[in-house]
């Protein structure tokens, strides 16, 4: 099968690497889940386009205020967000891609685009 992009793919050993390394960006991601969390109205659906293995969707799912969905392309990222969300106690719908499974109503759409805030940000 063919990528539906020209990136580095984001499958098996390389997914596994970026899971454990940017586990030292967690509190960039708890930040951003705070701020992201009072913005947006309490009941809402939030959908993070591109979650990785989970970090910012968990992080706003255990505010408790919203509905949170991951959709990524990798298989391996969305079994390893999955596998993040119980480990931390958290109800995540974490999807891939194709699925094409997107909430009806969507309060927010988000992606940290695989860096934290700090690594993307023009004022750092």
């Amino acid at each position: 099968m063919q990528k539906p992009y020209k990136g580095m793919g984001m499958e098996g050993s390389v997914a596994r690497w970026y899971d454990k390394t940017t586990r030292r960006d967690m509190p960039e991601y708890q930040s951003l889940a705070s701020r992201i969390d009072q913005m947006l109205p309490a009941g809402g659906e939030i959908l993070e386009v591109a979650p990785g293995p989970g970090f910012l969707a968990i992080e706003l799912a255990r505010w408790g205020r919203h509905r949170v969905t991951g959709l990524d392309i990798s298989k391996t990222f969305v079994e390893i967000a999955r596998r993040n969300a119980q480990t931390a106690g958290v109800a995540v719908d974490f999807a891939t891609a194709t699925h094409r499974r997107c909430p009806s109503l969507i309060t927010a759409s988000i992606s940290s685009y695989a860096a934290p805030p700090s690594r993307t940000s023009p004022n750092r």
